[in-house]
């Protein structure tokens, strides 16, 4: 055992005690199973426990700094997910090699950017809303606004110490507000000329506007590394996993896939609700057929997905993020 980087304990296992935990090379042949087969047969079906030596050599490179000849053990419980995934790559084949985009890179860390900035504002707005609440007891606005904030504090002119305290917070909060609104705006238009010049057509889709738009293309990249519209649903969390029991066929939500780009759909198929568009008319349809809000509302998104997945594939050959 030793202490790794991170201030762990690992425990080591030499590479001539390996085939232990894969192979069945060196142990003595057991008897027969339930079923007819022996275990030596069974193990035999598994190519990489008969290479077991040249894919710990192979697998070297996730480990690079581990002593020379030694594996991590798999004793005590511990999770052997690295080791299973490195198994799994050196013996499928058709793997597709993982390229980086630049163009999603950017428009990801500018959509992160400006989605801690409206968090950051959030929270700058609602500490400022506590305190007008103390110094305005006619009430507030539903939504405050910097320009609204200020407004109110020309009004207020307390004359206890504790009073004044308030107001001079409240001021530097509101000052803070315009800074945050600046920077966001900033952020929007560098979001605007990135989703322009990668001429999309996402946008044209009735709900999409360049957030969205930007949203979608940061957390999907290349398109062409989705094998069909069925996968790509997958990914973003949107295809219904199937809980039917006897003659009742139901569908759950899915919890799984990329949840920012669950959260685009949603926001499309939200919008398109509520307006005279075909999303509102399909969730009508389904609806009428006996599905619930949330189940027709699964239904819309599904179809969405398909709607953009088919947009990103005619846009891969003249997008600029084709070209990563």
């Amino acid at each position: 055992m030793s202490i790794n980087s991170a201030g762990r304990s690992v425990h080591y296992v030499s590479r001539s005690t390996a085939p232990a935990i894969g192979s069945c090379a060196d142990s003595p042949k057991p008897g027969p199973t339930r079923s007819g087969r022996s275990k030596e047969l069974v193990g035999s079906e598994r190519p990489w426990r008969r290479s077991w030596p040249s894919t710990v050599s192979k697998l070297s490179m996730f480990q690079p700094n581990l002593p020379t000849g030694s594996v991590l053990s798999t004793g005590h419980g511990r999770k052997t997910d690295a080791l299973s995934v490195g198994i799994a790559a050196l013996n499928s084949t058709g793997l597709q090699s993982m390229r980086t985009d630049p163009t999603a890179q950017v428009l990801r860390t500018l959509t992160e950017y400006r989605d801690d900035l409206i968090r950051t504002r959030t929270q700058t707005a609602n500490r400022l809303h506590r305190l007008l609440v103390q110094l305005v007891p006619a009430g507030l606005p539903k939504r405050l606004t910097a320009e609204a904030a200020a407004q109110l504090l020309r009004s207020v002119r307390p004359r206890e110490h504790y009073g004044r305290a308030l107001r001079q917070v409240a001021v530097d909060l509101v000052a803070e507000l315009r800074r945050l609104d600046r920077r966001i705006d900033s952020a929007t238009d560098s979001l605007n000329a990135v989703v322009t010049e990668s001429r999309t057509q996402l946008t044209t889709i009735h709900g999409v506007g360049t957030v969205v738009a930007a949203k979608i293309l940061a957390h999907t990249g290349d398109i062409r590394r989705f094998r069909s519209a069925a996968a790509f649903a997958s990914y973003a969390g949107v295809a219904p996993i199937e809980v039917s029991s006897g003659d009742a066929r139901r569908h759950r939500l899915s919890r799984a896939g990329d949840r920012q780009l669950n959260y685009a759909l949603h926001v499309i198929a939200i919008t398109q609700i509520r307006r005279d568009t075909v999303g509102r008319a399909y969730y009508q349809r389904k609806r009428a057929a006996g599905k619930g809000h949330k189940e027709a509302l699964r239904c819309l998104k599904r179809q969405l997905s398909d709607i953009v997945y088919r947009i990103m594939l005619r846009d891969a050959g003249t997008s600029l993020l084709a070209g990563a």
